[in-house]
């Protein structure tokens, strides 16, 4: 299970991930042709991915 703190770390990790590269993620162009359900499971994948690297390097 993932928690509150968890997921705060991994949203504030990906913010910083998108300032620093943000060529990296999709465009607001690239965003709205995707439907929700794309959308939802590209960030939950970077959320799931940013969560393991949080929970290995703890």
């Amino acid at each position: 299970m993932i928690t509150i703190e968890e997921l705060k770390a991994a949203l504030a990790d990906r913010e910083r991930e998108y300032r620093d590269a943000p060529d990296h993620f999709a465009s607001q162009a690239e965003r709205m042709q995707m439907s929700p359900d794309e959308y939802g499971e590209l960030v939950g994948n970077d959320l799931a991915r940013i969560i393991e690297d949080i929970r290995d390097a703890g």
